[in-house]
């Protein structure tokens, strides 16, 4: 069986100008050809095909296979998961995974939950922020989650503690630590002396069980 995969290469991406946060999803070359491998050593004979533009394009030329191996992130829009299946399913053409009902669901983690919340699937408390002005509604108690509502990975650039609103970089480094002045409103953190401020690296292992004689 000639089995066509259909793909988000992060190299073709990056090539075309986009950024290395916009392609964090998208796929190595290492992990294609590792898929391809095991097809092939199931038997099949795979095809790359590429994105839903390359898969666009050769089913309008007339391409066919006997199934798809989907495995398409997409670049645009809160449906973009649900393209290539969606694509497939107008030409009555098998593949594997969710369908585009599905994909475009599970995307949006707000209407998501919804969802699930309306069929009586316990799901925790979550507001939508579309604005910075939301913030000031949200009465959710510490700790919480902040995510993209349509990213299916993080992109996180800081951190924030919940007590003293001081602000973190991922490697550690001050970034903001507001309310923090002197009697007469002079910041006592400033770009001079911001580096001293910085998490401490802390070397972990994991405690070793005890035992009893």
């Amino acid at each position: 069986m000639r089995i066509g995969v259909t793909y988000d290469l992060r190299s073709d991406y990056l090539a075309m100008g986009y950024s290395e946060e916009e392609t964090a999803e998208f796929d190595s070359e290492i992990t294609i050809a590792a898929l391809c491998e095991a097809l092939s050593e199931l038997g099949f004979v795979p095809d790359k095909i590429g994105n839903v533009k390359s898969l666009t394009e050769r089913l309008a030329a007339g391409e066919r296979w006997d199934g798809v191996f989907n495995f398409c992130e997409g670049l645009r829009g809160v449906s973009r998961e649900a393209q290539v299946p969606a694509l497939l399913e107008a030409y009555d053409m098998p593949y594997v995974f969710s369908d585009p009902l599905t994909m475009a669901l599970t995307l949006d983690k707000a209407m998501c939950k919804r969802v699930v919340r309306d069929h009586g699937v316990p799901t925790v408390d979550f507001v939508v922020i579309e604005q910075m002005a939301d913030v000031a509604n949200v009465a959710l108690a510490y700790p919480l989650f902040l995510k993209p509502v349509a990213e299916g990975s993080g992109n996180c650039k800081a951190f924030r503690c919940p007590y003293h609103f001081w602000s973190y970089g991922l490697d550690g480094h001050l970034i903001g630590a507001p309310k923090y002045n002197d009697s007469d409103g002079t910041p006592l953190i400033d770009d001079m002396n911001r580096h001293e401020f910085g998490l401490a690296e802390i070397e972990s292992a994991p405690e070793r069980p005890s035992t009893n004689a």
